[in-house]
């Protein structure tokens, strides 16, 4: 849980209890993903500013207790990290908790804009298209320097959304052959079946 009680910090963040069933991981690996999702660093939608001495600070561990257990969440997926930007992303912080209203996104647009960019922007942004579309669209709206790229963008809609931005289907260009009439339900021709049965090889069964 987090200490801080500001605008722009939650006081608390979940952890699914499934965070403990990964039996592969070592003590050190699941000590620091804890420490990752409930450091008072992190920000709720999970693109937070981390330099590796707070981590050493906070956890009282050396440099080289670190790198490996740090690898290790990188590889197996838990953790992105900019090491130039000294930036860390956890990419499904916002399916286990995403903004829920749009209070809660003005207040995710101000922590972002407190995280140096990075190249993690965009799996950031990918994120957000996938578990919080208005938080999407705002990046892209409002700080199009770092999320306004339109290609990119345009690759985060729902398909929902892109069925929306599409408009009505034009019911004159299905093929005839790929519509069925609502009222006329699609039966298998028994007494076919059982004549191809008598002669194998000589008629398919019809399904309608």
């Amino acid at each position: 849980m987090s200490e801080r009680n500001d605008d722009l910090t939650p006081v608390y963040y979940r952890v699914s209890p499934g965070f403990w069933m990964n039996r592969s991981w070592s003590d050190d690996m699941r000590l620091l993903a804890l420490y990752l999702l409930t450091s008072p660093h992190r920000s709720l939608e999970g693109l937070f500013w981390l330099p590796k001495q707070y981590v050493l600070g906070d956890l009282q561990w050396s440099a080289e207790r670190l790198a490996e257990p740090f690898a290790k969440l990188i590889a197996d997926g838990f953790l992105a990290y900019d090491e130039t930007a000294e930036v860390a992303l956890i990419p499904k912080a916002m399916k286990y908790q995403a903004p829920a209203n749009p209070n809660m996104d003005t207040a995710a647009l101000r922590r972002i804009q407190t995280v140096p960019p990075s190249p993690l922007d965009e799996p950031f942004q990918q994120a957000c298209g996938r578990y919080r579309e208005p938080l999407a669209k705002r990046l892209h709206e409002q700080l199009p320097e770092r999320f306004g790229k339109p290609q990119l963008f345009s690759s985060l809609l729902s398909s929902t959304a892109r069925a929306r931005a599409r408009g009505p289907v034009d019911k004159s260009t299905i093929r005839p052959s790929a519509r069925v009439a609502p009222d006329e339900p699609v039966r298998p021709d028994w007494k076919a079946a059982a004549a191809s049965l008598r002669n194998p090889g000589h008629e398919k069964v019809p399904t309608c």
